[in-house]
């Protein structure tokens, strides 16, 4: 049977697995804080945490096969055909000035943006009066509601593991930096006693 991926999980599985990449991570993070420091110890901590880092990303099987863009829903992306059809639109700033000449579009036109507050759209799909306001009874709102709010949720927990990465590599860094200073002095001493020697 083929293991599920990302994009097939569902939010309460994809938040334990991020709970224990989270755990992982911070094990990770400890190694490095300790061992990495230590030339004795650095290169078994580097094959540790290495494999920790595995751990990781098996844990979320899909995810470097395919981009974030690819794992958000189209409606989370580009909420424009969604909240049209309930006469929605975003806030128009150009005073009915068309800001195209003639008929050719400009290259790179910037995207509109939509600024969601979700805790308000979570706590309106809760709202029955509210969406009893919606013609079919706020049906076809809240479903493609809870798409955008499962693909922000979603994001934010991808947004996690990669902080979590991040602040791995940062303490990695520092203590690659530490080895080398402690290295390189090391070798000066050695090479200052060679001298003295000779």
């Amino acid at each position: 049977m083929a293991e599920v991926t990302v994009r097939e999980m569902s939010i309460t599985e994809l938040r334990s697995r991020v709970a224990e990449a989270e755990r992982i991570l911070r094990l990770a993070r400890q190694l490095a804080q300790n061992e990495l420091r230590d030339p004795a110890s650095c290169e078994r901590a580097k094959d540790r945490i290495a494999a920790l880092c595995q751990d990781v990303n098996a844990l979320f099987p899909g995810l470097g096969d395919a981009g974030l863009d690819a794992l958000i829903p189209s409606e989370a992306k580009d909420p424009t055909p969604a909240v049209a059809s309930f006469g929605l639109r975003p806030q128009d700033d150009s005073n009915g000035e068309d800001e195209l000449e003639g008929e050719e579009e400009q290259e790179g036109e910037d995207e509109e943006e939509w600024d969601v507050d979700y805790e308000k759209l979570r706590a309106s799909l809760g709202n029955p009066v509210l969406m009893s306001q919606f013609p079919d009874g706020g049906a076809q709102f809240r479903q493609l509601a809870e798409k955008l709010l499962e693909a922000h949720d979603r994001h934010a927990l991808y947004a996690r593991i990669s902080d979590g990465f991040a602040e791995l590599e940062a303490v990695t860094r520092q203590g690659a930096e530490q080895v080398r200073q402690q290295l390189a002095v090391a070798l000066t001493l050695e090479e200052l006693k060679n001298k003295r020697l000779d």
